[in-house]
């Protein structure tokens, strides 16, 4: 057993937990079981006080309802015996004799009243008006529906002008029918003065209670308590004062279940030495492992926490590239940290010289990636230049046509490689955005194409980003399809619109560029068109196709698929 605990604690100080945390978790594991022990006997002799004292209370409880129970036994026989009696079953003119004689000086009983079928009183040991009813009262609604004795909740009698309670049995004539009841009124100051004679209201309160928790008679005048709702026999349990002190009581029944005995006494009082003992048995160990772990997070705080604390901050300043660091601050640490403190110095003072190489290195890179791109962009413009030189003096108008066409595939070569440079990033391959090709190559075509000012030229991208080696055969494509646009579409001066769109549809992108012109035959120009044939060439580079529609009257279109995972 004690394997399986130390095993427990070694895995769970295997999860992420501080040091403080992971030595409080041993010692407290060290100190648990004499706790335990502890507080389980302390809890088993509390419980068995506990047991002890309310077997006191109920069996005072139940001698007190022995003795007030004989006054219901007696009420109950009376009237079983009262019921038999033919003058008082037939209500005859005897009948007021017959209980005023036979049925007078059984206390607390002072009282019996005989009702016929309609709940009108016949006969009684007191005097009573003419007339009187009781139909409509708890007592003789209830007893008319059952055929046993019925108690009543506490009452003022309507005869006898004093708190009763009635006992009550229905009478039957020779039918079986109801035939009225025959009732007893028993005092219930006789039964207050009856359980304040009790030898058990010396040592606690004594109360007879009906089921709804309302008091019936007590050795006081008021309860210090409230009384529970809903008795039961056999009930227990602690009651609080309005002034906070603890009562203990036990409840026993009196007349069957409408009537209760309840005996409490201060919780203080009889379980005051219990108490003590329990309490401190429950403190002194909380206070021992308080005390050692007050002990331990001193300790560790002065020994261990504040050296890692420094050391944490000496490897963040690392971190932010301050290798610096302080092996004074750690003259005064222990030992062993004092050792990986000399460690953590000697491993930033390696890496502050890797860094200084590093760093230099990648200084000579820029500049020579620097050097390299500038003489890759003036290498393009001296051939831009010498394709603009030999295009003007050229006469043959098919042969400056395309050294113009040319130039603007070289022009657009220059784009992508000015736009990677600038749209340098961290990622592994450079690439272009879009949205940024497409607007410069709108400015550079409206450049090249300056004599047709009527032609609008426009465009719509979304955000997308294409690797260099993607963006070269779009770019490409997009200069010969606006190009062919510019020569084709549209007579000289004439208005014109030129749309380029490029949109991300699921795992595709399109590129669409359409015009308002003047439409051609597309069965002629495919294969045969040098345009259409590179249009085609540089979609099969991106593993997309390429569509040309085109109408005498609607205009041209033509449109690019092809899909992202190629072009990423």
């Amino acid at each position: 057993m004690a394997a399986l605990r130390w095993r427990g604690i070694f895995l769970f100080l295997g999860r992420s937990v501080s040091l403080k945390q992971g030595l409080l978790m041993v010692v407290l594991a060290a100190l648990l079981p004499i706790t335990v022990t502890s507080v389980l006997q302390s809890i088993s002799n509390w419980r068995s006080m506990q047991d002890a004292a309310m077997a006191t209370l109920g069996a005072n409880a139940k001698a007190v309802a022995e003795r007030e129970r004989d006054a219901f036994l007696v009420s109950n026989r009376l009237l079983m015996v009262g019921s038999a009696n033919p003058d008082i079953r037939n209500m005859t003119d005897r009948c007021d004799v017959v209980l005023k004689t036979g049925f007078r000086g059984h206390d607390p009983v002072i009282n019996f009243v005989r009702t016929d079928s309609s709940g009108r009183a016949r006969c009684s040991i007191l005097p009573f008006r003419d007339g009187l009813s009781f139909v409509g009262e708890p007592w003789w609604e209830d007893t008319k529906t059952t055929r046993v004795v019925t108690v009543s909740q506490p009452t003022f009698g309507t005869v006898s002008r004093k708190p009763i309670i009635i006992s009550a049995v229905a009478v039957l004539d020779d039918k079986g029918e109801f035939d009225g009841t025959f009732s007893a009124g028993l005092d219930i100051s006789k039964l207050a003065r009856s359980i304040s004679d009790a030898p058990e209201a010396r040592t606690g309160v004594v109360a007879i209670l009906s089921r709804s928790g309302d008091l019936v008679a007590s050795d006081t005048d008021s309860l210090p308590f409230a009384v529970p709702p809903g008795l039961s026999a056999g009930r227990s349990g602690v009651i609080r004062t309005a002034k906070g002190e603890k009562w203990v009581y036990q409840t026993v029944a009196l007349s069957g279940k409408e009537l209760y005995v309840l005996y409490a006494e201060p919780r203080a009082r009889i379980m005051s030495a219990a108490l003590t003992q329990f309490r401190a048995s429950i403190i002194m160990p909380l206070v021992t492992i308080l005390l050692t772990l007050c002990a331990i997070w001193f300790g560790t705080n002065r020994l261990v926490i504040r050296w890692l604390t420094k050391l944490r901050q000496l490897s963040e300043e690392f971190t932010q590239g301050d290798f610096s660091g302080n092996r004074a601050a750690f003259a005064s640490a222990p030992r062993e940290l004092r050792r990986l403190s000399d460690d953590l110095h000697a491993m930033a003072e390696v890496i502050d010289s890797r860094t200084a190489e590093l760093t230099a290195a990648l200084d000579t890179k820029t500049k020579l990636t620097r050097e390299v791109h500038h003489r890759v962009k003036n290498n393009l413009q001296i051939v831009t230049s010498l394709l603009t030189m030999q295009a003007s003096r050229m006469t043959d108008d098919a042969a400056q046509t395309a050294l113009k066409q040319s130039r603007a595939r070289i022009v657009a070569l220059a784009l992508i490689h000015r736009l990677s440079y600038e749209q340098e990033n961290d990622s592994a391959e450079p690439s272009v955005t879009v949205e940024v090709l497409m607007g410069e190559l709108c400015k550079q075509l409206r450049y090249a194409h300056r004599e047709n000012q009527s032609v609008d030229l426009s465009f719509r991208a979304d955000d997308y980003s294409l690797p260099v080696d993607s963006a070269v055969p779009l770019a490409l494509f997009i200069v010969e399809a606006v190009t062919n646009c510019f020569r084709h579409a549209f007579q000289a001066n004439a208005p014109g619109k030129i749309e380029m769109t490029f949109a991300l549809v699921g795992e595709k992108a399109i590129l669409s560029i359409e015009d308002n012109g003047e439409g051609y035959d597309v069965t002629q120009s495919l294969g045969r068109d040098m345009g259409t044939q590179l249009m085609q060439g540089f979609a099969s580079q991106l593993n997309g196709n390429v569509t040309f529609i085109s109408d005498r009257n609607m205009g041209s279109s033509t449109t690019l698929h092809f899909p992202v995972t190629a072009a990423q």
